[in-house]
């Protein structure tokens, strides 16, 4: 609606935590079945000159409230009375189906997913409605996509991270939901090539000293580095 309106700028508020991060990409996605929302959505943000999402208390969310309590008092006939609930088997949104991928690196895995037994080299790949998705360690769902789409998405976000508190631009391509195979390689190289982010590593290698507790989850973020034993690297990744 906002966009048939030619509304340039969006404030977006909703009452879920999780739903606002994982747009803004703060979050990343482990259910399937979001997968394909989350991607029309971030596609309808494209549309807008800037968007604004907030998180607010379902408590305060007066707005949604108000419509949901007019559309209970709403008058029926009685011809209307009788509601029809049907069970979505799969998601609304259908994005890519139908839409045939180019012979880039995702046609091999793809053909390789299609036979009786796939072999262990594409057990982190999924096919989810039409689209290709990967797996990671932590078990979000990064979409699969060309290197040029791909680079041309880190690019912008590094644009718009660079001195911005936080994560590697990998670990947030991550969390925005995106894959390559060569993502990582790319990546460290974006901002290897940038003098704030080479200032700001260097002011965090400067204070964390030896043996600080800070030391190991420094060290999961930037090179995805865990200890051997299993119970502390969980333990890492849940303070990460």
């Amino acid at each position: 609606m906002a966009r048939d309106l030619n509304v340039k700028h969006l404030k977006i508020k909703g009452d879920s935590n999780l739903i606002i991060k994982q747009l803004k990409g703060e979050y990343g996605v482990k259910e399937a079945s979001l997968a394909a929302y989350r991607e029309e959505a971030l596609k309808l943000t494209e549309a807008f000159e800037g968007i604004e999402a907030t998180h607010i208390p379902r408590a305060e969310n007066r707005h949604a409230d108000a419509l949901a309590t007019i559309g209970s008092k709403e008058t029926r006939s009685e011809e209307e009375e009788v509601v029809v609930f049907r069970r979505l088997r799969q998601p609304s949104i259908m994005i890519l189906q139908g839409k045939k991928m180019k012979a880039d690196w995702r046609r091999p895995v793809i053909e390789n997913l299609k036979q009786k037994t796939p072999s262990k080299a594409v057990k982190e790949y999924h096919q989810i409605h039409g689209q290709l998705y990967k797996r990671s360690h932590e078990g979000l769902l990064m979409k699969c996509v060309a290197e040029s789409a791909g680079m041309q998405k880190a690019d912008n976000l590094h644009h718009a991270t660079c001195n911005v508190e936080g994560p590697s631009l990998y670990r947030r391509m991550q969390r925005v939901g995106m894959f390559w195979p060569t993502m990582k390689a790319y990546c460290d190289q974006v901002q290897a090539n940038c003098a704030s982010c080479r200032e700001a590593k260097e002011w965090v290698g400067i204070n964390v000293i030896e043996g600080d507790w800070r030391q190991p989850i420094r060290q999961y973020l930037e090179k995805g580095t865990l200890p051997l034993e299993h119970r502390e690297a969980d333990k890492l990744k849940r303070k990460a």
